[in-house]
């Protein structure tokens, strides 16, 4: 294995167990692999404003909603964006509304949602703890479709949230064959599908920071566990799976740790990765 320089790693699922806190052993991992000279790059599907609070002290790079941005956090500036053009977010938009679900929007890097939707938001997450987070984190307006007419915005990744998870899995194919080539469709949640413009996934993001720092993209490591890494895993010179992740991302990977995000599987395999690289 080469010199690992850069080290990519997903939040929900993965470096965080289900009630969504860092493992104190997670955490020595990572501060291990920092002390070695290791940039460490959390890649994620959330806002930098839903990042934990270690994560914001020990990390200066953040690839978030799924790649669409890359935020350098000593500079306080976005150093990447790729969002979804108005007039075909508006699209996606309208098919929502023939659908059962309810959706948001990532612009300018905060979370909008109409208030009817953003009203019953609570409903439609398994995760009630979760729950309550996602829903300080939008910003109710009277009309999200009117709201980005108005502000004429590019969005940086929609959610749709379901009810029916079967109706939701079968979305995942439906969105793609709708907008063939132009999107990114995938899941993190237990009851979401996660839409970005085709090229904002996180492995692009990954390769784009790693060209930013002059770091080789083989000497990379990425860990995920959902469909929205599995670009991330593909690319990465090393792509670790968790052995809770998706079947996709289980078949892609070059490793699957041992253990899942419940028992600190990422600094178990970090660690390993690093001491014998």
């Amino acid at each position: 294995m080469s010199n690992i320089n850069i080290v990519a790693f997903d939040l929900d699922g993965t470096l965080l167990d289900s009630m969504k806190n860092i493992s104190p052993e997670n955490m020595d991992a990572l501060l291990y692999a920092k002390s070695q000279g290791i940039e460490l790059v959390p890649a994620t599907g959330r806002l930098f404003d839903n990042m934990p609070k270690p994560l914001v002290e020990l990390c200066r790079y953040f690839i978030l909603s799924n790649g669409a941005a890359i935020y350098d956090s000593k500079e306080g500036k976005y150093i990447h964006n790729c969002c979804i053009p108005k007039d075909l977010a508006l699209k996606i938009y309208d098919y929502a509304e023939t659908l059962p679900c309810l959706y948001d929007s990532y612009i300018n890097n905060h979370g909008y949602m109409t208030k009817e939707m953003h009203d019953k938001l609570y409903d439609y997450l398994p995760d009630k703890n979760y729950a309550k987070t996602m829903i300080r984190l939008r910003s109710p307006v009277k009309n999200l479709r009117q709201f980005v007419i108005d502000g004429n915005y590019d969005i940086q990744k929609i959610q749709y949230f379901f009810q029916d998870i079967p109706e939701r899995d079968r979305q995942l194919t439906v969105l793609n064959e709708k907008f063939p080539g132009l999107l990114y469709v995938s899941t993190s949640l237990a009851s979401n599908i996660e839409i970005n413009i085709a090229d904002a996934i996180k492995g692009k993001a990954l390769t784009s920071l790693c060209n930013l720092l002059n770091i080789p993209v083989s000497s990379s490591v990425a860990f995920g566990d959902g469909t929205n890494d599995l670009s991330m895993i593909q690319d990465a010179g090393v792509g670790v799976c968790m052995s809770n992740g998706a079947q996709k991302c289980l078949a892609t990977a070059d490793r699957i740790t041992e253990y899942d995000c419940d028992h600190s599987g990422l600094g178990r395999e970090l660690l390993k990765i690093v001491n014998y690289q």
